[in-house]
């Protein structure tokens, strides 16, 4: 046998033996049979192949160039090879045999490569790439498909460039693998979203009539989450459920606030729109938020009662409040009267005043028909006696004016309450006990003309003149005077049809307002305040907008429920005479039965909105708003696979 060098197809030289008698055709002939044979891959085991296809997946295509490095490693610091030369051989024959599984055993390989892609965001992605789709998870619609581009880039560039060859090969490959993964990225979240609807669809009338309790529960914890999530798209339920802990807490046990007064518009919709429904619980429903709105007056007046000053008291218990108040003051009053006090010229001045002299008169003729002599009463005693004999005929000038005659006055009220005003503020300078007493007990002429001059002026002095009204008053005026005021706020809450609502015509104006933080300087008092009004105005709005006055819809609703077959052929022969009442009632009815919403689950959201607002959820919509919260996330963990798997298939 002669050995014969024969250069081959592939450029490399080939020692080649062939028979001593054949000719130079013969050998070449033979040769390219031989170099044919030894040309043709072998079939690659199914075992293989998907070994290779996973490890392809997994590395974003450079599962070839990982091997080539490390067996390049091994001959370098093993075999004392060059690590390039060796890293381009091993390189060659790692890429071979991924070309030879790929053409021998397409399916195994493939099928390993996308489903290790899909395991990507689980394992790799911890080492670089995260999931943008989660971080948009509970953003709308198109903020995921943005997110969800961004994310399909990042795969589609990384497959693109591990699947390339060269720099160049590796660069083309990242553009066109980044381009092609964003337009796919950028589609997934809306085709997650229509497939998902698809799905409740089909499920939503069947769930609807075997699961209504819990259909009842997913729909108002969606509606919940949309008047309270912390995003447009309504989806964050954890928030929602946050907002609704933070209002219940801030609700009375006692109070009648229901579940769904915590909650905004879209849920008052949907608890409209189960009223709606002919249920067994719609009357209830009804006649429960017309008997609350009915006892609205005498919750306010407790809220009254609470901060500014109990009306009841007005008439009925006035006096025995100035009684109980001159029994706890007597201590003080006993204290102030043994204390001596001097008066200085400018006092002096005062009592000789024409007005004062005759006061005084007044006051003298008093203790003579008690049979007391002026010498028997020490100065603070004199100026007591005083001060009460203004406080009568400030009562009797106040009378006077009232009525538009002189009445038995003869002094002018202003000068008679200036008059007061300045012997009280000396007095209570000179004796500091005579002033915490009077702060008990101003007399019972002076407390009962505070409350009578706060139900008569509350409303009819200017808004810019209440402070100084009361900052001219005692304490226990001052009391007196915000129980008038109290009343006077009452009688406007007493009129009216009793299903009105009085947090508007009563306290919705801004000159109510300002009238009430300028009686209620408190900041804490005025806050309390205007969080059960604002409460009650919560209360009537539920009611009025699930009642409301339209009854088109429930009107449809009712109709589609009595007699669906006959309405609907009925509907046919109306919308062709152009009469579309009809149509409009098998759609609306048709609409309701495919988003879940039967009668029973029309009772079950009913008695959802009706829960006390301090227990505002039950098991059912508990548990409804946890799976809820979990929805956008378990979403996300669909999208970012997906947007990785197709990256394996990105060149292929």
């Amino acid at each position: 046998m002669a050995t014969y060098q024969i250069q081959g197809p592939d450029g490399n030289t080939y020692d080649f033996q062939a028979p001593d008698s054949a000719t130079q055709d013969e050998v070449l002939s033979r040769f390219k049979s031989e170099f044919a044979k030894m040309s043709k891959p072998e079939p690659t085991s199914t075992a293989s192949a998907m070994l290779q296809g996973a490890g392809q997946g997994l590395t974003f295509g450079f599962s070839d160039e990982i091997e080539g490095g490390a067996r390049a490693l091994y001959d370098t610091l093993v075999g004392g090879k060059d690590f390039s030369k060796s890293y381009d051989k091993r390189l060659a024959t790692a890429r071979q045999r991924l070309k030879s599984a790929q053409n021998t055993n397409p399916y195994a390989y493939y099928g390993a490569e996308l489903g290790s892609a899909v395991l990507v965001p689980g394992g790799l992605a911890r080492a670089g790439i995260g999931s943008l789709s989660k971080a948009a998870a509970r953003q709308t619609l198109g903020r995921r498909s943005l997110q969800s581009a961004k994310e399909g880039a990042l795969y589609g560039a990384a497959y693109g460039a591990g699947t390339g060859e060269g720099v160049e090969g590796r660069l083309s490959g990242a553009a066109t693998g980044g381009l092609l993964g964003a337009s796919v990225g950028a589609a997934i979240p809306g085709a997650v979203d229509l497939a998902g609807a698809t799905v409740r669809s089909v499920a939503n009338p069947i769930r609807g009539y075997t699961s209504p309790n819990r259909v009842a529960s997913e729909k108002y914890a969606e509606a919940v989450a949309r008047d309270l999530g912390s995003t447009k798209s309504g989806s964050d339920f954890d928030a929602a459920a946050r907002r609704m802990a933070a209002r219940a807490k801030k609700v009375d046990p006692q109070s009648p606030m229901m579940s769904m007064d915590l909650a905004g518009e879209n849920t008052r919709r949907l608890v409209r729109q189960a009223a709606d429904m002919p249920s067994s619980k719609v009357q209830a429903f009804s006649r429960r938020l017309d008997i609350r709105q009915q006892g609205q007056p005498e919750r306010l007046e407790k809220a009254l009662a609470k901060t500014i000053g109990d009306p009841k008291v007005f008439a009925r218990e006035a006096t025995d409040i100035i009684e109980r108040r001159k029994e706890a003051a007597k201590p003080n009053f006993e204290k102030a009267m043994a204390k001596q006090i001097r008066f200085p010229p400018r006092m002096t001045e005062f009592f000789n005043r024409p007005t004062m002299q005759g006061i005084l008169k007044n006051v003298e003729r008093s203790m003579a028909d008690a049979g007391l002599e002026p010498s028997s009463q020490n100065a603070m005693q004199i100026v007591h006696r005083v001060k009460m004999e203004l406080d009568e005929q400030i009562a009797t000038a106040a009378r006077a004016k009232k009525m538009g005659t002189g009445g038995n006055s003869s002094w002018n009220l202003n000068d008679l309450m200036g008059l007061k005003n300045t012997l009280v503020s000396y007095a209570r300078k000179e004796n500091p006990a005579y002033a915490k007493a009077l702060d008990e007990y101003a007399g019972q002429s002076a407390m009962l003309s505070a409350i009578r001059d706060g139900a008569e002026n509350f409303f009819k002095l200017p808004v810019e003149e209440l402070p100084g009204t009361l900052n001219k008053l005692t304490k226990s005026e001052k009391d007196m005077w915000l129980i008038g005021a109290a009343r006077a706020i009452a009688g406007k809450i007493r009129t009216g049809n009793r299903t009105n609502d009085r947090t508007k015509n009563v306290f919705g104006s801004p000159d109510m307002d300002m009238r009430l933080k300028a009686i209620m300087p408190n900041a804490k008092m005025r806050r309390r305040f205007q969080r059960m009004v604002s409460q009650e105005a919560r209360m009537s709005l539920s009611r009025a907008k699930v009642q409301g006055n339209s009854t088109t819809s429930q009107n449809l609703i009712q109709a589609d429920e009595a007699g669906k077959a006959v309405r609907a052929v009925s509907a046919a022969g109306q919308a062709m005479t152009g009469r579309m009442g009809g149509l409009m009632n098998v759609l609306e009815g048709a609409g309701n039965r495919i988003s879940g919403l039967t009668p029973e689950t029309a009772g079950a959201i009913l008695r959802n909105a009706m829960s006390p607002a301090h227990a505002y959820q039950g098991p059912y919509v508990q548990n409804a708003i946890r799976k809820a919260s979990q929805r956008p996330i378990n979403r996300a963990r669909l999208v970012a696979p997906v947007n990785a798997g197709f990256g394996a298939f990105r060149d292929q």
